[in-house]
């Protein structure tokens, strides 16, 4: 498209001495011309709304692309001796004009959107470049994502055909890995990398699970980790993940890791930006891989099958425990189908206690997925996906499992008791929720302070409980800078350590930071976790029982001997920083 071409579609258009139109601006309604329309050197179509239009509303107010913008001569041909087109405009093909080179295919993206912010390039198992995808950051709330692709004939602005290729796919076919994380998109991996951890996203974050190829990963790696944004779609995008990985050849083991401390929407990105204050980036990584560690394997979900069981199913005789399913609507079905799977005891915050499988069940477990089984009983569903014929939708039963399951999960947990008052309790319920305050205890952290008669600050990384053991001494209770655990040494050399159950949620876990403090109280007691103890500062705390802290933290008698760093019998002072998977904060202590 020419100048002349593009300013005979605008109104009240005039052409000026030095060559430039002055037209109304299509995009707003504009009684005074207020879009300029120039010539670039390079042949280039310039315009500029001085009501603060876009470009791109302008051309998609005059129903063209921005590439029409740009000379014909930026654009490579179709490779004809004639010259023709294959019957495309422009030296296009289905629409998508062609550029000898990516970095020609990026230059009409950077003069309207400005330079990106992140480029990432793709390759596929034979190592040829194959894509790249920009990132331009707009605002803090706005992002744009631009995917460029190579066909035979050159680049185009668009994706990748599909199966696409995985993102950093380099870095595993260089041999063999223990454990691969998988993030949505590149900016994650890149932040996975910088923290010590291998990791790989799929072109098209939370959707594009499904669409990728993941037959290179097999056979090269032992385990993948998912690492999933916190939200709903963070969620689909792990099932989808784990079933692409369950169906490889051979199966890939698959674990979902949610990272503590989490906001809705958060990932791993904010995780990482949360502790990079003052924690070593490598550290994080291996705070992560031992979150890994202690993550269960997801059970692989049944495929669908096709073929006769499908044309079976179309004649309203599902195979299976289909025909002896409960008659009533997709969520009569999901809430009883919870009930008789998890056969749950009690509830644990937002999570359940199942006696068939002896372990807490979260809700992202139980939503995870339908089975085969789950699947053939919502075929009968009174209100099941149907088409225009009245026939079930077999393919949209996954979905439709979806939009019930959180009302059935949200059900179930108001029709349980709560974990105190539950009547028999089994063992596994018992460990596993001194597990977790255990596991709190845990947490490391990073904590500066001064030796007396020092002036310079150090900042040192360890567990709660090991800053506990620093802390100690005889007297009144000592705090561990913010958290909510308190700490002294009685006058037999014993550690003593209590704690508020809001401790659990600025390190986690997330199951008891739900949990109401007269709960949390209750359930320790119960447990011989530990003891309501008086109030300090006007609040109520837990001490935790010497056997506990023996039993499950190693916690004796002693006190280290580097413990002179404070306790001299007076206030602590130093001037401390701190760092626990939340923002850092800063305090001036001393010691």
């Amino acid at each position: 498209m020419t100048a002349e071409e593009l300013v005979s579609r605008l109104q009240g258009a005039k052409q000026g001495t030095d060559g430039k139109w002055m037209a109304r601006c299509p995009a707003h309604d504009d009684r005074t011309p207020s879009l300029s329309v120039a010539k670039g050197a390079d042949g280039m179509i310039l315009l500029k709304c001085f009501a603060g239009c876009t470009v791109e509303a302008i051309v998609q107010s005059l129903g063209v692309g921005l590439c029409e913008l740009f000379p014909e001569s930026a654009f490579e041909k179709n490779g004809r001796a004639d010259g023709r087109t294959n019957g495309h405009a422009n030296g296009s093909a289905n629409g998508k004009k062609r550029y000898p080179r990516f970095q020609d295919a990026l230059k009409p993206l950077k003069y309207y959107n400005g330079e990106p912010s992140g480029i990432w390039h793709y390759f596929d198992d034979a190592d040829k470049h194959v894509g790249v995808v920009l990132r331009w950051d707009l605002s803090e709330d706005e992002k744009k994502i631009q995917p460029l692709a190579w066909t035979p004939n050159g680049w185009v602005i668009g994706h990748m055909p599909k199966p696409r290729p995985l993102f950093n796919l380099r870095e595993i076919l260089k041999g063999h890995a223990k454990r691969l994380y998988v993030v949505e998109g590149e900016k994650k991996v890149d932040c996975a990398a910088k923290i010590g951890l291998l990791a790989v996203a799929s072109c098209g974050g939370a959707n594009a699970a499904r669409q990728t190829d993941w037959s290179p990963v097999a056979g090269r790696v032992d385990e993948i980790v998912i690492l999933s944004d916190h939200d709903e779609p963070g969620a689909k995008y792990a099932a989808d993940v784990a079933e692409q990985a369950h169906g490889l050849t051979p199966p890939i083991p698959v674990k979902l890791v949610e990272l503590p401390g989490l906001p809705e929407g958060g990932d791993i990105v904010d995780y990482v930006d949360a502790q990079d204050a003052v924690e070593d980036l490598a550290d994080i990584g291996k705070g992560i891989d031992r979150l890994a560690d202690a993550a269960p394997l997801l059970q692989p979900q049944p495929k669908r099958r096709k073929g006769p069981q499908r044309v079976a199913a179309q004649h309203g005789q599902p195979n299976g425990d289909a025909t002896r399913a409960k008659d009533g609507t997709g969520y009569d079905i999901i809430l009883e189908h919870f009930r008789s799977d998890y056969q749950p005891a009690f509830r644990r915050g937002q999570s359940i206690f199942s006696t068939r499988y002896g372990r807490e069940i979260k809700s992202t477990e139980a939503m995870f997925g339908a089975s085969e089984e789950l699947i053939n009983k919502l075929y009968l569903a009174t209100d099941a996906p149907r088409n225009d014929e009245g026939v079930v939708r077999r393919g949209a039963l996954p979905r439709f499992f979806a939009s019930w399951a959180r009302s059935a999960w949200v059900d179930l947990l108001a029709e349980l008791p709560e974990e105190e008052d539950a009547g028999e309790i089994a063992d596994d319920a018992v460990a596993g929720f001194a597990g977790l305050v255990a596991n709190a205890l845990c947490t490391i952290v990073s904590i500066g302070y001064q030796h007396a008669g020092e002036e310079e600050t150090r900042v040192e990384r360890r567990s709660l409980i090991d800053w506990c053991l620093l802390w100690a001494k005889p007297g009144e209770w000592a705090k561990v800078r913010s958290y909510l655990v308190w700490t002294r040494r009685a006058e037999n050399g014993q550690i003593q350590v209590a704690l508020r159950v809001e401790l659990f949620g600025q390190v986690g876990p997330r199951e008891l930071a739900t949990i109401s403090p007269t709960k949390f109280a209750r359930l320790c007691r119960q447990y011989e976790v530990g003891e309501p103890g008086s109030k300090i500062n006007g609040q109520r705390i837990v001490e935790l029982a010497p056997a506990f802290l023996a039993a499950r933290l190693g916690v004796h008698l002693t006190v280290p001997d580097d413990a002179n760093c404070h306790f001299d019998g007076s206030t602590p002072r130093a001037h401390g920083i701190e760092q626990s998977g939340k923002v850092a904060t800063e305090e001036k202590v001393h010691a």
